[in-house]
């Protein structure tokens, strides 16, 4: 069983608002990992770091 931390729920909320704003600049590359993230937080799994790291740092 996959416990979902507050952390998790926080990265994925930030996932789909970069994922939103990547499409809206057509950046791509942003959207692959978005999606990547997205589907493995679905299939229970956890994101690679880069990936958290990307998301986290796309606004800043």
């Amino acid at each position: 069983m996959n416990v979902i931390t507050s952390e998790r729920n926080s990265l994925i909320s930030e996932t789909w608002a970069v994922l939103a704003a990547a499409k809206d600049l057509s950046d791509t590359s942003m959207q692959l990992i978005c999606r990547r993230v997205i589907e493995g937080h679905l299939a229970g799994r956890t994101p690679r770091e880069a990936d958290a790291v990307a998301i986290r740092a796309y606004f800043r």
